[in-house]
Formats: C-alpha cells, structure tokens, sequence
C-alpha cells in the first residue's frame, strides 16, 4: 500500500522541488552564461590599444563590515592605483583587486593597461583583463553564485513553507484519521480517543515516516496504536476525560486545550491536530465523552477584536525593521514575523475569531460542535 501523503505535504514536496530547479537552473545558468564584464573582456583581448601605466600605490588594509548577524568582522582588502599618458592626457584610477592579483603585482613599478579603441579613460591592467576573460564558468557557478543562490533559497523555501505550506481547511485528508483517531504529521502527534479516555503520543520527527506508514497500513491485524507502541519510541499522557474541568477551542487552530484532574492536582495538555478541519472532527467526538456536568458555550469576537493584536504585531514589527536596517538578520527575522502576523491579521478580519469553551459554569446546553 502506497503511503499517502497529506495536502501540506503536497504543498511542501512542491515548493522544495521548485527550489531544487530554481537552484539547478541558476547554477546552470552562472556555469553557462558569461556576464556583459566578461564578455567585454574577452573582447578587448582579441582587440585593444595599450599604453604604459605606472603603479602609483598597491596597498593590502583591514576593513571592517557587519556579516548576515549584524556583528562587526575585519576583512583584508587589496587595491591599486595607477596613472598612465595616451595622447597627452594623463589618467589616474583606482581598482580592486584580488589576493593573486595583489602578489603577482607587487614589486612592479609598471604595468601594461588595455582600453578599447576610442575610450582610453577605462584602460585597465592588462594582468585582470586577462583574468577575467578566462574566469572558468564551473568556478564562477561554484564560488560565486552558490554561496549566495543556496542560502537565499533555502530561505524563500522557509518562509513559502510558512505561508503556503500549512494543511487546508474543509477537507479531512484521507489517511490522516478514523472515527477515534488523529495522525498529525506536522506536529508528530497521534491522538486516539479509546471510550472515555483520551491518549496523546508524541514521536520524533525522525519516526514519523514509520508511524505514517503504519497508521496508514492499519497496523498488525488491524491494531495501529500496538504496532506504533511496540516499534516508535513515544511519549504518552492518558487522560480520563471524566476528570476533565474545562475543554477550550479556537476553530481556526488546530489545537484543543483540555485542564484535567491528577492525583488532586490540576494539569493542562494541549490535542494537537493536522488542521483547524481535523481538529474539528476529532472535538465533535471529544465532545460526546465529556461528563454531563459540562456546558458548553459559544464565543464570537468582532473582526476588529479577532484582528487587532497580529495587526498591532505586524506593524511593531515593520517599524522595529526600519529602524535596524543596517541589520541584515534582524530585519530578516522581524520582516517575516510582520509578514505573518499580517497574514494572520487579515485572515481573522475575513474570519473572526469563534472560541468554543467546555467547563462547569452555567452557560448553554450542548450543541453540535463543528469547530
């Protein structure tokens, strides 16, 4: 039996296949494709005019800069200034150069200088023009464009997995769920309801291939919970929902926040589900096993009160970014929190906010749950 996999699952297997060819492609394409300086240089060593330039300075200097983290770092730098005479008129420039240029210059007073035909103001070392003509495209692809392409899309693949990668609403993912049990492969919970008591496993994400697997199959002679117990390394609670004091649900989240009673002590454990349409399911059954002591009760906040704490969140965020901007990763990290708290905003003024609440106080009779 082939494993399926959920709608998110989907969704993330896309975006990592997509950064994949993105990545393939653009070290392809920096492998294949010489840049306008390269091919400039490749021109003006089939073709150039030349004059005599003298070295005016070649300097080696520390120069500091931030890195990615916004911390301080020293870097060395190498330069050369020359001047040179073509038909009278003196030029002087300054160029950067690289460590093998700066050795194989130092010592020389002189040094050839190449310019195209009518441009004498851009002549060059005749030593980088030649460099840069020959500049291997598996290198350039290697050293230039991989340090940067990689990172930046394993960085897009992260925060496209957080926006678009989360499990849908509306639809129970088929092989995710039974009549009394949940498989969260997002979270790497298994969630079994057994009568009046509820168990909640947790696992490694290293495990949750084996446990998807099993779950799917059905298990050894139809027992899954037996053959995750006896095979996966879990951690377990067990509630007795008959001690269970108050039962709390948001329904766009997938989480259900049950307070409980142990050993006269009282503790909170948090259900977790693949989606808000799973969890919605799993509560609706949660719900008939809750002693009859319980009432229910239904509350629903206005867009703006549903809205108002990720919307404040998000622009916090973006004025905090603004004023870090000489700081790569902090405005990284606080741009993306402002771009989801944007999208949780906007998504709670499209769908406010409706907590269902079990606990003993005097409110409703029981009704059919849906969220």
């Amino acid at each position: 039996m082939a494993k399926r996999r959920s709608p998110g699952q989907k969704r993330k297997l896309l975006i990592r296949v997509s950064m994949i060819v993105l990545a393939v492609v653009g070290l392809a394409a920096a492998y294949y494709i010489k840049g306008p300086e390269q091919v400039a240089a490749i021109q003006l060593v089939k073709q150039h005019n030349s004059a005599q330039a003298t070295v005016a300075s070649l300097e080696e200097t520390e120069e500091e800069y931030r890195n990615l983290k916004g911390r301080k770092k020293t870097r060395t730098v190498y330069s050369l200034s020359y001047t040179y005479d073509v038909n009278g008129t003196r030029y002087e420039h300054d160029q950067s150069i690289g460590y093998g240029e700066y050795n194989a210059l130092e010592g020389h007073e002189t040094l050839e200088v190449w310019y195209a035909e009518g441009k004498p103001d851009s002549a060059k070392p005749q030593l980088i023009i030649e460099n840069l003509a020959r500049e291997d495209g598996l290198e350039r692809a290697l050293f230039d464009v991989a340090p940067k392409l990689i990172p930046a899309l394993l960085v897009l693949n992260f925060i496209l997995s957080l926006l678009f990668g989360r499990e849908p609403k509306g639809k129970l993912p088929e092989g995710f769920y039974t009549e009394n049990s949940w498989l969260d492969v997002e979270d790497d919970r298994l969630i079994v309801l057994d009568g009046s008591h509820v168990l909640s496993l947790s696992f490694d994400k290293k495990q949750r291939s084996k446990v998807q697997e099993i779950y799917q199959r059905g298990g050894l002679n139809g027992n899954f919970l037996e053959e995750i117990l006896a095979k996966v390394e879990t951690k377990r609670t067990l509630v007795d929902l008959n001690t269970v004091s108050k039962v709390t649900s948001e329904h766009y989240d997938d989480v259900i926040r049950l307070t409980y009673n142990d050993g006269g002590k009282d503790q909170t454990l948090s259900l977790e589900f693949l989606s808000a349409t799973v969890k919605a399911h799993a509560l609706q059954r949660i719900a008939r096993a809750l002693p009859a002591t319980l009432n229910m009760n239904v509350e629903k906040l206005t867009r703006l009160q549903a809205a108002r704490v990720a919307l404040v969140v998000a622009v916090v965020s973006a004025g905090v970014a603004y004023y870090f901007l000489d700081h790569i990763w902090v405005v990284g990290l606080l741009g993306l929190l402002s771009l989801y708290a944007l999208k949780v905003g906007v998504a709670r003024l499209i769908d406010p906010t409706i907590t269902t609440t079990f606990s003993g106080d005097a409110v409703a009779s029981k009704l059919v749950v849906n969220g």
